[in-house]
This record gives structure tokens, C-alpha cells and sequence, in this order.
């Protein structure tokens, strides 16, 4: 984990530090960091429903990545961010790390929204934007040929089939509040996929020269 690429670490680090923040601070700065920067369905769709979206609801397409509902939730998140994340900045580079992350949660706070409902709980966690990571690398093994091939396409079947079984398990289940979001997963492991594959064309890998 040391030797993951530099903003790999800081996101971890950082995503670390806010839970650690949270976790011994008031209980009301909780309440309050999620009221401000989760994703609320019922917000988004009640100023849908009155044909606006303010400013900070379209923030929290993103904020709400940085927020985890307990160390369980944050450690996994943190150990797929160092796996597939560290592919990702090292084959397209920081910048390109950093996209992944932000296109990925949105697209996957928008998939989670289009299924949500009034009544439903906030969304929070990086979830998202680590499947994002995990489309991304497969994306990679698809290109190559033989046994990356064939692994890329089980690797695919194993991730929706273990979203299957969370959304199954799940129902209307919350956790602290928070949605199991395994429709978010989806949708961000589905951007990953096709920026991986975009890029993959477009950006020449790091050292390489053209």
C-alpha cells in the first residue's frame, strides 16, 4: 500500500481523516456533515418536482463520496481505492485519477437517484467511485487478449452478480440512514468502464512515448 501512486494515498488519507473527524467529534457534526454534503433523494426530487436543482444539491453529487457511515464501510472502500485506484493513476496519470473519481460518483448518485424515491435515505460513501476504479482496470484487461480477456469478462460477471445479491439482500433495508447503494455501484462501475476504455485509446501510457 506504500507504494500506491501519490494521490491514491491522499485520497485514502483524506477520506480517512474525515471518518476519524466525525468519529470523535459530537454527534451533531455528523447530523450536520451529512445534512450539508450526502445525497438527498428527497431534496433532489422535491426541487425536481418544482423544476429547479439548487447549486449545493448538485455538490452533493460529489461531496457525498468523501462521507462513510462507519469504519467497516470506510476500510473497504479504502482497500479497493488502493487496489484499483493505484492501476488507474499509474496507467492514465493523477489527473486522470482524480476524473475517474468525480465523473464515477456522479454517475453514480444519478443512477442510485433514478431508482430512489421521496421516502429514501441519504446516500453516502465511496462506493461509487471505487467501482468506477474497478471498471477502469477492467476496461485494461478487455484490451489485452487471451487469459486478461477472458478474466476481464469473469471479473464483470462476479461484480454484477455480487450487486445482485446486495440489492436482493438489501430491499428496503438502511444502514445509519443510508441507502445500500448498489444501484450507485453499478452505475459508477459502468462510467469506469467507458472512460477506461475511451482513455485507454487516447492517453499513452505514463513513460511511454508515442
Amino acid at each position: 500500500m506504500f507504494n500506491a501512486p501519490p494521490l491514491t494515498l491522499w485520497s485514502c488519507g483524506i477520506l480517512i481523516a474525515i471518518h476519524a473527524v466525525l468519529a470523535v467529534a459530537p454527534p451533531n457534526w455528523t447530523a450536520t456533515a451529512w445534512a450539508l454534503f450526502a445525497v438527498s433523494p428527497a431534496h433532489v426530487i422535491a426541487e425536481n418536482m418544482a423544476g429547479q436543482i439548487s447549486w449545493h444539491n448538485i455538490l452533493t453529487l460529489v461531496s457525498y463520496a468523501f462521507l462513510h457511515g462507519d469504519w467497516l464501510h470506510l476500510t473497504v472502500n479504502v482497500g479497493f481505492l488502493l487496489a484499483f485506484g493505484s492501476v488507474v493513476e499509474r496507467r492514465f496519470g493523477s489527473f486522470w485519477f482524480a476524473v475517474f473519481y468525480v465523473v464515477c460518483a456522479i454517475a453514480g448518485a444519478l443512477a442510485q437517484l433514478a431508482v430512489s424515491t421521496i421516502h429514501s435515505g441519504i446516500i453516502i460513501g465511496a462506493s461509487a467511485s471505487v467501482y468506477g476504479m474497478m471498471g477502469g482496470v477492467l476496461a485494461l484487461m478487455l484490451r489485452g487478449t487471451g487469459p486478461s480477456r477472458r478474466g476481464g469478462f469473469t471479473f464483470i460477471m462476479v461484480i454484477m452478480a455480487l450487486n445482485v445479491v446486495i440489492g436482493m439482500l438489501s430491499g428496503a433495508t438502511d444502514i445509519f440512514g443510508a441507502v445500500i447503494a448498489w444501484q450507485a455501484h453499478i452505475g459508477g462501475f459502468a462510467a469506469g468502464l467507458a472512460l477506461g476504455w475511451g482513455l485507454s485509446y487516447l492517453v499513452a501510457p505514463r513513460g511511454w512515448r508515442r
